[in-house]
């Protein structure tokens, strides 16, 4: 399973906080637009299933690819006209929509327009967005809702609405029917449902291996530790687990999980000393086993930044199992494993990559075997996105 995207649409009347959308307001949208592009502009992710196939999102349209990425069409168009008046509406904010994919055909949207003014919206394609994409209506919007699934079933919705003292105060929602209803199975805000989240620490975001197991990352401050803590019951009830890295400036990054979730890989990233780590498991997450941490390089501190989340982005991986994954940072610097860590090469950055890094900085990676992968590249002042390609595994990209 692909690495989940923590990313939003928007609706109709929103339901109490703590309870589900209602199945009887699924809605099939219209005929998707057969608008052809050969790279659309201001692309925030880009998720291709395999050599040919993927998608790519904009604040305005979710595109599709069937040859590579030279054409994508659009395949969903996001309109809120017939839920607010001209008046209400106001420009999509590319952090609360966000995707979930399941092989080449199946994905989710979420979207919200304005927190705590109108419910998410979750819409769905199984058939790769042929015949358009059923929309259901979701509880009011608070904050950030990143979402996952791990089947056409079982699903979750992160939101993050805040912060209280240097931790964030979050909300996570499970789906059983494939994103109809949702139910708030835990949270740390006072006065909520249920309150069974962790309290400190900033999250970064959750993965789930299966139905019943996940993990939570992100960073406890001036702890010697990462915030790190799972759950065996879908989410209700979560318990610490202690990590074989250390340092009181560490960032964990939701696990990428392989072969139904047997297997696993996590980063985990040293703010300080600009290192990532790699860890990987066998077990679905019982144990973590880490690699010598490789360093990344920075920017000069006047150049203009990515950020997301309020993080800037200093460096992007990914990977395709848990032997094979790349390691980007905003200078071009690449590192390739084929041993799951033990070994890293070093792929210096050829032409077309160094002038791409001039005005725009790498977002994502997203590789689908050894050999093939693209780069999302951002410009961070502007709205513009250029998407490179390699067949080499990163040593040339056009």
């Amino acid at each position: 399973m692909k690495k989940m995207c923590w990313l939003g649409v928007v609706a109709a009347a929103g339901l109490l906080a703590g309870c589900s959308g209602s199945a009887e307001k699924q809605k099939v949208s219209e005929a998707p637009p057969t608008d052809v592009f050969h790279q659309p502009s201001s692309v925030v992710e880009v998720h291709m299933a395999d050599e040919k196939t993927g998608w790519a999102i904009s604040p305005g349209n979710v595109y599709r690819t069937e040859d590579g990425a030279e054409n994508w069409k659009s395949v969903l168009t996001f309109n809120y006209t017939d839920m607010m008046a001209p008046s209400e509406l106001k420009p999509l904010d590319p952090a609360k929509l966000h995707m979930a994919y399941l092989g080449a055909d199946e994905i989710w949207i979420s979207e919200a327009v304005e927190a705590g003014a109108y419910p998410y919206v979750v819409q769905h394609t199984a058939d790769g967005g042929r015949n358009g994409f059923k929309k259901w209506d979701t509880f009011p919007a608070r904050g950030v809702g990143a979402i996952q699934f791990v089947d056409s079933k079982h699903g979750w919705m992160f939101e993050k609405f805040g912060s209280a003292t240097g931790n964030d105060i979050v909300n996570l929602s499970r789906t059983e029917d494939g994103g109809a209803t949702w139910i708030r199975v835990s949270g740390n805000g006072r006065g909520e449902p249920v309150e069974t989240f962790p309290d400190a620490g900033m999250k970064s975001g959750i993965s789930f291996a299966d139905s019943l197991h996940g993990f939570a990352t992100g960073s406890l401050r001036d702890m010697d530790t990462a915030f790190f803590y799972r759950t065996d019951d879908g989410g209700k009830t979560w318990k610490e687990q202690a990590l074989p890295v250390h340092s009181t400036t560490l960032w964990t990054y939701p696990p990428e999980f392989f072969k139904n979730g047997a297997e696993g890989v996590m980063t985990a990233e040293d703010s300080t000393a600009h290192t990532i780590t790699m860890l990987s498991t066998l077990d679905g997450g019982q144990t973590w086993q880490p690699t010598k941490p490789i360093p990344y390089q920075l920017r000069h501190s006047q150049e203009p930044a990515l950020e997301q989340d309020g993080r800037v982005i200093a460096v992007v991986n990914d990977f395709t199992d848990v032997l094979h994954g790349w390691v980007m940072d905003q200078t071009g610097g690449l590192y390739a494993t084929k041993d799951g860590g033990t070994t890293w090469d070093t792929i210096p950055a050829d032409e077309t990559l160094k002038h791409a890094l001039v005005e725009s900085r790498v977002k994502q990676l997203n590789f689908v075997n050894e050999h093939t992968g693209w780069a999302l590249m951002y410009q961070p002042n502007g709205v513009q996105s250029t998407l490179l390609k390699t067949t080499d595994g990163g040593h040339t990209w056009h």
